[in-house]
């Protein structure tokens, strides 16, 4: 799942969350950060649309307590930040 939302692979991630639904809100690195996290880092807007679908928790944090519409914000993220606040 990580490498998939890495690479802003939205085919492979879509399958895999309809294998399991869980990965939405899976942690990666031992919980330093999470799906929701880092695909609003990258800015892949249309992986976070599928993990929201899939019922990622949007306001789930990583390891330094950041949600993802914070992490849009430090990446000044204007149009992921209008998206989260819709």
């Amino acid at each position: 799942m990580l490498e998939a939302i890495l690479c802003g692979r939205e085919g492979s991630v879509a399958r895999m969350l309809k294998k399991n639904p869980k990965l939405a809100n899976c942690e990666f690195y031992n919980g330093v950060t999470n799906p929701m996290c880092r695909a609003t880092y990258l800015g892949h807007r249309n992986i976070v649309s599928l993990l929201l679908k899939y019922g990622a928790d949007v306001n789930k944090r990583s390891q330094d307590l950041r949600t993802p519409l914070i992490w849009a914000a430090f990446r000044d993220n204007c149009q992921m930040i209008e998206f989260f606040l819709e």
